[in-house]
């Protein structure tokens, strides 16, 4: 839905998006009226009441003799939200004084999923209407959150006019998952190959564009960032070497 979606984007989790709608329908609750609500178990709810009030999402009614929560009206809300992105449009002069001339920062690393998304819109505004190539990676497991987390880049790479080519093994497992995500999200700018698993399983996709490569493992749910002009030319010229040779999906 398009609520969910929106409070996705604003940087909740799913199952934070889950609580706060539950408790805006229900007006107040107790944990345990949130959880019948939403189907979470009292001692998740609890955790992530926590984390919604820490971040002003959520809040506990004063004086109440159980723990009563109420949901921050969203109109608030979202005022608060464009009130953080004004003050942080306000540093950015500062912020890009620190950035070196060369605009080269190097190395990045993220660390868990969230960091694998963080990780996939970096410099994002960069690429409209360019190229990406990429090696994909044999992903035998069950893809979880990670398969959101690609749909949305996908969204995004749609949206941006951004077009992918990639090589991925031939599994057929990972074939067919491919295969049922680009037919069901309607993906026109994704064209995919594959190579025998013999010759190529690599546990690590690699994404490059003109003067970054994003390297995930998603076995670790690590993410690493170069950023060198001269490695990602020599990576797009391997691609196309084995692009040549790669049969289509």
């Amino acid at each position: 839905m398009k609520i969910e979606r929106a409070l996705l984007d604003l940087g909740l989790t799913e199952n934070e998006v889950l609580v706060y709608i539950s408790l805006l329908k229900l007006g107040k609750g107790t944990a345990y009226q949130i959880s019948e609500a939403c189907g979470l178990r009292p001692s998740t709810v609890y955790g992530l009441l926590d984390t919604l009030r820490a971040r002003s999402v959520v809040l506990k009614a004063p004086h109440a003799k159980k723990q009563i929560y109420i949901p921050k009206n969203p109109t608030e809300l979202l005022d608060g939200i464009k009130q953080k992105v004004t003050n942080a449009e306000s540093l950015l002069p500062e912020l890009l004084a620190m950035t070196p001339k060369t605009g080269k920062i190097g190395v990045l690393y993220f660390d868990g999923l969230k960091g694998i998304e963080e990780a996939l819109i970096h410099r994002q505004n960069e690429m409209t209407g360019k190229d990406i190539v990429g090696f994909y990676a044999h992903s035998p497991d069950d893809p979880g959150e990670f398969a959101n987390i690609w749909g949305r880049w996908v969204k995004r790479m749609v949206k941006e006019d951004i077009h992918n080519r990639g090589i991925m093994p031939y599994h057929k497992q990972t074939v067919a998952y491919a295969k049922q995500q680009i037919k069901k999200r309607k993906i026109t700018n994704l064209e995919m190959r594959s190579l025998p698993i013999e010759q190529y399983s690599s546990l690590v996709s690699i994404e490059i564009s003109d003067h970054i490569i994003l390297m995930i493992s998603r076995h670790k749910d690590q993410t690493v960032i170069i950023e060198n002009e001269d490695i990602a030319n020599t990576l797009k010229q391997l691609f196309e070497l084995q692009w040549a040779v790669a049969k289509p999906l």
